[in-house]
């Protein structure tokens, strides 16, 4: 359920040992040889297999839902890739079931992990710069190619879901979680593909006198 990126990471992580990697084919056995991987031929087997402790979810968006709580009903810990599902009461969900069962649940957004972005966020809450009233973030990435899975709707990815997730956890990492949607637009352009190619999205929240701007999209620069 990984990718080859995961398992590169993984396997130089301290503490941390790649023991299967689900795929397809050839794909699957070429990937998880240089680590001492078994390739393993679909993802009900490897939830069942006895020497897994975690599963690193890293499907397209679409599917993440239904192998998360296949992973938690397996008793397995669950990094998930982002977003962790594309409705919010599924999210509720998969949440919930995972404080019932007790694995542990979490949605890989590194980068509010980074000492730098902790440094920042400790600063703003000790108060260095006064109470902030204004925050602004942009995440942007170059068009993708025509054949890429994120232009094809049926998957659920697309700038909202695979790159809006950045700028907002920045919000939410320096202003706190209780912010509240109060405006919101989506510009989408339909490629070749026939899938939504994101050109530009904004987000506004504010949280009392604070006002949060966000942009995203997967067409360099933003408007």
């Amino acid at each position: 359920m990984s990718s080859p990126a995961w398992v590169s990471t993984t396997a130089e992580s301290s503490g941390a040992r790649p023991v299967d990697f689900t795929g397809c084919g050839r794909a699957a056995a070429d990937t998880s040889r240089p680590y001492g991987c078994r390739p393993v031929s679909g993802y009900a087997e490897l939830l069942a297999l006895a020497e897994v402790d975690a599963v690193c979810i890293v499907l397209p968006a679409a599917l993440h839902a239904e192998w998360v709580a296949a992973a938690l009903r397996a008793g397995e810990r669950v990094p998930a890739e982002k977003p962790l599902t594309t409705e919010a009461g599924r999210t509720r969900e998969l949440v919930e079931s995972a404080e019932r069962r007790g694995p542990v649940l979490t949605e890989n957004v590194t980068f509010v992990h980074h000492p730098r972005h902790e440094s920042v966020r400790r600063l703003v809450a000790d108060g260095a710069i006064g109470e902030p009233r204004s925050f602004r973030a942009v995440f942007t990435i170059a068009a993708l190619p025509a054949g890429d899975i994120r232009h094809r709707p049926e998957l659920r990815g697309g700038a909202l879901s695979d790159v809006g997730v950045h700028p907002l956890r920045a919000a939410l990492h320096f202003l706190g979680d209780r912010l509240r949607v109060v405006g919101a637009a989506l510009e989408t352009v339909v490629g070749p593909a026939g899938g939504d190619r994101g050109r530009g999205a904004a987000v506004h929240t504010r949280r009392r006198r604070r006002t949060a701007r966000v942009r995203h999209g997967t067409r360099l620069p933003v408007p």
